[in-house]
């Protein structure tokens, strides 16, 4: 039936299934409209504890699986879930899931209750962690758990969050690094945050876009002399960082610190490894030696994918040495700004 009864509607006619195809437009989706499985972040941290035997505590939290459509799941306290014994050798890796289940057609499960599973890895001196079985291949998997030979509690076992995030339809998704994130084809404005200093991104037509601050360097107090003909490369100014895609970015140099003679002319040159971006020139006669002026040069200049290590480089167009000073005070610190537009 193309159009699936509402919800809420007449509860004799909404069926589970339309209910759970219903509450796929509260998710964040994919472009091909699959809704995001995963844990909704109240925070970032551990959801979960150790023990001092063979189970985790699986702490509060709310979730969304899709199976046959959104299923939402939550856990309002800490839940024990029972860990395997030990190998005697080697090591192993398990992995801990939780599932809805449904015993009414089309599932065929053993009770209609949620559960928390283990599925079980094998032992090896180089163990990887399993993949759940084509009956659970819905469930969402929580944490791997990865135990010594002959171990007897979980307080020194080695446990990886690995659910995803997701989010309410038109809210911003976590990820814990770019390889996640680009594994995720979502429809163009949706809207991800890497953690750890990943960064805002917002997928475009081509991709997903860095937006805001990428990267910031800068020098509060440092004096740098021989500034000549020849470029330089200022110290401490230096700004690296990685892009799912290409990506245009704003590049702003702010500097205090031009300790040049007036009447020299000055250049700053940005170079992204040894591939110059742009050049600025500052004209004779323009601040002087910038001593209580603060000065910005700025361009918009599109980034490949990949890996970016962006650095200044100075020299003066006459043959008099000169100084690049930078001071907190009276007028600020040296500055690299990078920003997505």
């Amino acid at each position: 039936m193309p159009l699936n009864q509402p919800f809420p509607g007449h509860t004799l006619k909404a069926t589970f299934d339309d209910i759970r195809r219903d509450l796929e437009g509260l998710i964040v989706r994919d472009a091909a409209g699959k809704p995001r499985a995963g844990v909704f972040p109240d925070h970032t941290g551990e959801l979960f504890t150790r023990q001092n035997n063979m189970t985790i505590g699986v702490k509060a939290f709310r979730a969304a699986q899709v199976r046959g459509g959104v299923v939402l799941l939550s856990n309002d306290g800490v839940t024990m879930v029972t860990i395997p014994p030990a190998p005697s050798a080697n090591r192993r890796i398990d992995l801990v899931y939780v599932t809805a289940r449904s015993t009414a057609a089309p599932w065929s499960d053993t009770a209609d209750t949620p559960t928390f599973g283990v599925q079980q890895g094998a032992a090896s001196a180089t163990p990887v962690a399993p993949t759940l079985p084509a009956n659970l291949a819905d469930a969402l998997p929580l944490f791997t758990v990865e135990t010594a030979a002959a171990a007897t509690t979980t307080q020194s076992a080695i446990i990886t969050q690995v659910f995803p995030y997701t989010a309410s339809a038109g809210g911003t998704v976590l990820f814990r690094s770019l390889v996640e994130l680009s594994a995720w084809t979502a429809g163009e404005g949706a809207r991800a945050h890497v953690l750890n200093g990943g960064g805002e991104y917002v997928r475009g037509a081509d991709g997903w876009k860095r937006r805001g601050t990428i990267a910031h360097a800068l020098v509060t107090n440092d004096t740098q002399d021989g500034i000549g003909a020849g470029p330089v490369r200022i110290r401490g100014v230096e700004a690296s960082f990685s892009l799912p895609a290409e990506t245009l970015v704003e590049c702003t140099i702010a500097f205090r610190g031009l300790g040049t003679n007036q009447g020299n002319v000055l250049a700053l040159q940005l170079r992204d490894g040894t591939t110059v971006l742009r050049d600025w020139t500052r004209p004779a006669n323009s601040v002087g030696t910038l001593s209580a002026n603060r000065q910005e040069f700025s361009a918009r200049v599109p980034l490949s994918a990949g890996d970016h290590t962006l650095t200044v480089w100075a020299f003066k167009a006459d043959t008099t040495a000169g100084q690049i000073t930078s001071a907190p005070t009276p007028a600020g610190p040296n500055e690299l700004f990078v920003r997505g537009v």
